[in-house]
């Protein structure tokens, strides 16, 4: 068995890497298995869906790096149990839910590549890093899509066409059918990203008044769209993250009397 003292740096934590390395595998017996005959070492696996029949011999026929990707995982998963199952103090049980945060978010993170809906991840991030072959104009979004012959978002960012940069017929429907005034708050606001004060000045307003009219916007547009969500999950349409999770959290207001509804 390994040390404890192996297991920890001088500072207290886990260096889990060595652990998963470094770490003995026994049979049920409780004998140690040698090297050569863990079966990730050997390139024939006779129970692998990858494996070719060729004479009496079986060959693994999936390439080096996917065997390799593989055996680290079986080792990762199986040190993760073994660490688990060996942990006795909340140091240690504290460095066991650090390996599981962070398998969570690798896991997620290749989820969340092979979704077919955006969720919550912004078009900014599509941007290229740097900049030191490509100026940093060049690698926006905006610019990539007009490249390959995507015009929409740059042609509709603008007040009476704010409508079209969504593909979704419902939202479509709410800001186009929006008066005038409330438009502009949303398209300085939510779009241009202005500040309140920014916009007041623009408007010949005040701030206090920017927020109110503002918070109005905001209030009527999320009654309508969770109506609109709401009859589209009946229907079974299909939503995205962000529209599950703001059927989740929204709580619709509560219908006043007709006594103490103000006249239109």
């Amino acid at each position: 068995m390994i040390p404890e003292d192996d297991w920890f740096d001088v500072e207290g934590e886990a260096s889990a890497e060595n652990a998963m390395l470094t770490m003995p595998l026994y049979d049920e017996d409780g004998n140690e298995i040698p090297d050569e005959e863990l079966p990730w070492n050997s390139t024939v696996e006779e129970t692998d869906t990858d494996a070719m029949d060729v004479g009496d011999d079986v060959v693994d026929v999936r390439p080096g790096t996917e065997r390799r990707r593989r055996i680290a995982q079986t080792v990762r998963e199986e040190a993760l149990r073994r660490m688990e199952l060996s942990a006795r103090t909340v140091s240690e049980f504290q460095v066991l839910v650090d390996c599981y945060d962070r398998e969570d978010e690798s896991r997620m993170r290749k989820e969340r590549r092979y979704e077919t809906l955006r969720g919550d991840v912004p078009l900014e991030s599509g941007a290229l890093p740097g900049g030191h072959i490509l100026p940093h104009s060049m690698s926006q979004p905006t610019f990539r899509q007009i490249c390959r012959g995507e015009f929409d978002d740059y042609l509709n960012t603008c007040l009476f066409a704010m409508h079209d940069l969504t593909e979704r017929e419902h939202l479509r429907e709410i800001v186009m059918n929006l008066k005038l005034d409330h438009k502009e708050i949303l398209f300085f606001l939510g779009i241009r990203l202005y500040t309140t004060q920014k916009l007041a000045e623009l408007r010949g307003q005040t701030e206090r008044n920017i927020r109110k009219v503002r918070d109005t916007v905001r209030r009527r547009i999320h009654r309508k769209l969770y109506a609109a969500l709401t009859m589209l999950q009946q229907d079974g349409d299909e939503l995205n993250h962000l529209e599950q999770d703001f059927l989740r959290d929204y709580t619709p207001p509560k219908r006043r009397h007709s006594s103490d509804e103000e006249p239109v």
